[in-house]
């Protein structure tokens, strides 16, 4: 696992603290998933008692700290989604080992082209862009 914190100090005893810095004006987000994983990471690496782990959120913008549980159910669960993303993207590729992709025939394509619009593939799903009816001259009949 790989993680990039903003911010993780042992404080008393065997705590370990854990700030995600946020900047933005939204506090509506949900982030425990990725303190989460953060405090997955923190029990593995530095074998912290998950207990002992605490996982902060603060936003700077609103000058707003949150703090949130760290359960060891939690932690389990957020292990098996993880391993479940692992899963679906080793399911996209044609040789695991190499990370070597799927040819792009062998992903399926919508049939509803407003999803296309928010599509992050996009340029290489659809690298033509739409016809578009071109407007008449004036006088011009058809």
């Amino acid at each position: 696992m790989w993680v990039k914190l903003d911010c993780a100090y042992r404080g008393e005893g065997e705590r370990v603290i854990i700030y995600d810095w946020k900047t933005g004006k939204r506090l509506t987000e949900d982030t425990s998933l990725q303190l989460s994983c953060y405090a997955l990471y923190a029990s593995h690496r530095w074998r912290a008692d998950p207990a002992a782990v605490v996982a902060r959120e603060y936003n700077l913008y609103h000058d707003d700290e949150r703090e949130f549980p760290v359960r060891p159910e939690d932690l389990e669960s957020t292990l098996t989604r993880m391993r479940a993303s692992f899963d679906d993207m080793r399911a996209l590729l044609d040789d695991v080992e190499n990370n070597v992709p799927l040819l792009e025939e062998q992903f399926v394509r919508t049939e509803d082209p407003a999803r296309c619009g928010t599509c992050k593939f996009l340029k290489v799903c659809r690298p033509e862009p739409p016809e578009t009816a071109q407007p008449e001259e004036p006088g011009e009949e058809t």
